[in-house]
């Protein structure tokens, strides 16, 4: 994984400061809210769109969102991070080299300022797991993005049931037609609601289970289980396969029964796609 950081103090700082006064609260939970606002909530194809409308108003807010929050992190890591920020990105090379690639590609690209545009927000990405990083730590940043999914899932269990119109693919969605019943949640797809319950499950079962309290984390796999089976998601079924081969394989000491592991779950993933 690429995100790591050896330094702890600063995120030590923020826990003692969580614990302590309700400021610290206060930031982890904005901090919270606006990592959950990656995962793109509520950017819905709602029930009017079948009128033949989009306005993809939410989708511009979180652009919007993503622009400002980059530009307010570059100012603030600048300022009071900037060493911190060196030595993560000198570790992040891949990373770094990958994006300054895709903003090249719009050297040639058809639409040269749709791709700067989409490049700027993942940056803004990025600059927001680092500060994440360098202020949270390692296992501060994988509980937040546990209960992230977690909440993801379970929000859209629960819109499933309180607003079908809007959680459930309609007979004439624009978005994709055939899909009539199933689910997609506080999100705009079924393919993105069973991408992030493919992404839990695995998680969930792996480090969730030394971070997240027992009773919470039963209800996070239920959930995102019923989210992954009721989405009929083909590529939420690869993540989870391949994301519980590699929770299985570290869980196994030897180099050969993790390779046998890894095999087993592809195995059978194939099986289940094939009959699927």
């Amino acid at each position: 994984m690429y995100l790591t950081f050896p330094r702890a103090q600063a995120a030590v700082e923020l826990s003692h400061a969580a614990r302590t006064n309700g400021a610290g609260r206060l930031m982890l939970l904005g901090l919270f809210a606006l990592l959950f606002a990656m995962t793109l909530p509520f950017d819905l194809n709602i029930s009017v769109a079948r009128h033949g409308s989009d306005s993809g108003t939410v989708t511009r807010f979180y652009f919007y969102l993503r622009s400002i929050l980059g530009v307010v992190l570059s100012f603030t890591i600048f300022l009071f991070y900037r060493e911190q920020f060196i030595e993560l990105a000198c570790r992040n090379v891949p990373l770094i080299v990958l994006n300054a690639y895709q903003l090249f590609t719009a050297l040639w690209s058809p639409s040269a300022h749709i791709t700067i545009r989409f490049e700027y927000a993942t940056i803004c990405c990025i600059l927001f797991a680092y500060f994440l990083n360098i202020r949270l730590g390692l296992r501060g940043v994988a509980t937040m993005m546990l209960h992230c999914l977690g909440l993801g899932v379970a929000l859209s269990a629960i819109w499933v049931f309180i607003a079908p119109d809007i959680a459930l693919h309609g007979q004439y969605d624009i978005v994709q037609e055939g899909a009539e019943g199933l689910w997609r949640g506080i999100y705009r797809h079924k393919n993105s609601l069973g991408a992030l319950a493919g992404l839990a499950i695995p998680l969930l079962l792996g480090p969730g289970r030394r971070l997240i309290p027992r009773w919470l984390l039963l209800i996070y796999i239920a959930t995102a289980v019923a989210c992954l089976l009721g989405a009929s998601s083909g590529s939420g079924v690869v993540i989870a396969i391949f994301g519980l081969a590699i929770v299985g394989a570290f869980g196994v000491p030897s180099p050969g029964g993790r390779v046998a592991i890894v095999g087993l779950y592809i195995g059978v993933g194939v099986i289940v796609l094939a009959f699927s």
